[in-house]
């Protein structure tokens, strides 16, 4: 009998350290990068300077952030070790208002620029080369036609993608482009315009605009294959309210996306996009990884902006989203600065 209780306790013991080593789902940890010092400096350290109206974000294969800066319509890039430069943009009509910003697979930075009659395209060259600005080849439409123009992505056989007037284009040089014959209808966000990105795999996602979108007018997310075919990602809708912080995760179609205010998209193919309730309440950051499955990583029951770790987070004022090469995702919040969601692992 003693022999049997001896076995017992051993067998016990070693269940219950088998299921503490057992390592535990990921939880992602939501911090306050930098508050929006609006009397800081325009470069220098993180921590000295004014980023209170950062709007869209990008980052290369280096690990450095780029920052459309707003109030001083100027590109910021930080560094790693948090040290953040700026440099001014400017075009034929003097300094230019940056909106989108794409970093391309040869890490060359592309900007979009906002209200001016030529809508100035820039093209920022590897190696901190000097800024190369041009005009924007499409018919001209007034002051203010630049708002019809979307983001600009660059693939990886050296061509460019644009949306221009519900319409999409390719050129390799910024003066001759091609009508790819493929209407397409984008959502606008008012801080970044229209959003656009291309994948790993290059499929160009978009945000669809719901009262144009002539196929599938309740998508909140599509993309358009190499072969210039649109595509629906497919998931359930999500309810008028969240109840719960991982609600409607899954693999889809099963899993629900709702509406997308902001996404973006790593190397490895997988999207990161920010969803909203009622509006533009209840923000929370969600994963679509490359096989289909959606997990939320934080956010969604806090109303404003809050750091912690999971459902102990919150967003509020979201104009830019973009991840590194770790998967760290950073936002820009406007008058908030900026905010780092990284990955936690417990044990």
């Amino acid at each position: 009998m003693k022999k049997l209780i001896n076995l017992l306790t051993i067998f016990i013991v070693l269940s219950c350290s088998k299921s503490t080593d057992e390592p535990q789902p990921d939880v992602y940890e939501v911090t306050t990068l930098a508050s929006a010092k609006t009397n800081g400096l325009k470069e220098g350290m993180l921590s000295q300077v004014d980023l209170s109206e950062i709007g869209s974000l990008a980052s290369d294969s280096k690990g450095n952030i780029y920052m459309a800066d707003t109030k001083r319509n100027s590109l910021k890039k930080m560094t790693p070790d948090g040290k953040i430069t700026n440099r001014e943009i400017k075009g034929e009509f003097g300094s230019q208002l940056p909106q989108n910003i794409n970093v391309s697979a040869d890490d060359e930075l592309q900007i979009r620029t906002l209200y001016q009659p030529e809508a100035d395209l820039f093209y920022f060259a590897k190696n901190d080369d000097q800024m190369k600005a041009f005009a924007n080849p499409f018919p001209k439409k007034g002051f203010g036609s630049s708002a019809l123009t979307s983001s600009v992505v660059k693939k990886s056989d050296g061509k460019y993608l644009v949306v221009y007037d519900d319409k999409l284009y390719s050129f390799t040089n910024p003066q001759t482009y091609s009508d790819l014959k493929t209407n397409i209808a984008i959502g606008a966000t008012q801080l970044q315009g229209n959003i656009s990105f291309l994948s790993s795999d290059e499929k160009l996602y978009y945000l669809p605009d719901g009262l144009y979108d002539d196929t599938d007018p309740f998508a909140s997310l599509k993309y358009i294959s190499k072969e210039n075919v649109k595509t629906s990602v497919k998931g359930k809708l999500p309810g008028l309210t969240l109840t719960k912080f991982n609600e409607g995760d899954g693999t889809l179609p099963n899993a629900t996306i709702g509406r997308i205010n902001n996404m973006c998209s790593d190397r490895l193919g997988n999207i990161y996009f920010i969803e909203s309730f009622n509006g533009l309440d209840n923000l929370r950051l969600r994963k679509l990884s490359k096989d289909g499955v959606i997990k939320t990583l934080a956010g969604g029951i806090l109303d404003d902006n809050v750091d912690g770790i999971g459902d102990k987070a919150g967003f509020k004022y979201i104009s830019g989203i973009t991840v590194d090469i770790k998967g760290n995702v950073y936002i820009s919040a406007q008058e908030f600065g900026i905010r780092k969601v990284s990955k936690k692992t417990t044990k």
